[in-house]
């Protein structure tokens, strides 16, 4: 007989949070935390709402690190966990879990440990299509993209050496 589920909203955020996609949850915390950020950095509009700003940081800190560690006992459970850990998502979602409370810790300023939430952003990079576009041609067309790049760099190259010969003697 299944297990009566207490918190209905609780189960359907592990469940749409241990998949690979950015959750809705997820999009507003880092919104949220970035603004809060900015308002970290404006003196006057901290002083004037340190409270709110403080405890919606910490909020979201809470849902990174909760949202860290349910996709890392999914993870486990699925017996991925350390595929999991080493991917890119994974030690992104470390970095976002880590960093600020890392930052506090090794005795950092704790304005300045909360700048370190610019991690948060990382966690959209993967739900953009174009960029997962430009990451796939950049896979694809490595050969030709270096080659032109080596080329770039040798013209430049001999342009900077053609100007320093004809800026010498002046």
């Amino acid at each position: 007989m299944p297990k009566p589920r207490v918190f209905p909203a609780l189960s359907l955020f592990v469940t749409a949070t241990a998949g690979r996609n950015l959750t809705r949850t997820a999009s507003i915390a880092v919104t949220a935390g970035v603004v809060m950020m900015v308002l970290l950095t404006v003196d006057p509009a901290y002083e004037a709402a340190h409270h709110w700003v403080d405890a919606v940081l910490w909020a979201c800190l809470a849902f990174f690190v909760f949202e860290w560690v349910v996709r890392l006992r999914y993870a486990f459970a699925a017996k991925r966990g350390r595929a999991y850990a080493l991917s890119g998502r994974g030690l992104v979602d470390a970095i976002a879990a880590a960093a600020v409370p890392l930052a506090i810790l090794l005795g950092a300023n704790p304005k300045t440990a909360w700048l370190m939430g610019v991690f948060w952003l990382l966690k959209v990079v993967p739900g953009i299509p174009g960029l997962r576009q430009l990451r796939r041609v950049l896979v694809l067309e490595s050969g030709p993209l270096l080659s032109v790049l080596v080329i770039f760099l040798m013209v430049l190259f001999l342009a900077s050496v053609a100007v320093h010969a004809l800026q010498s003697d002046v």
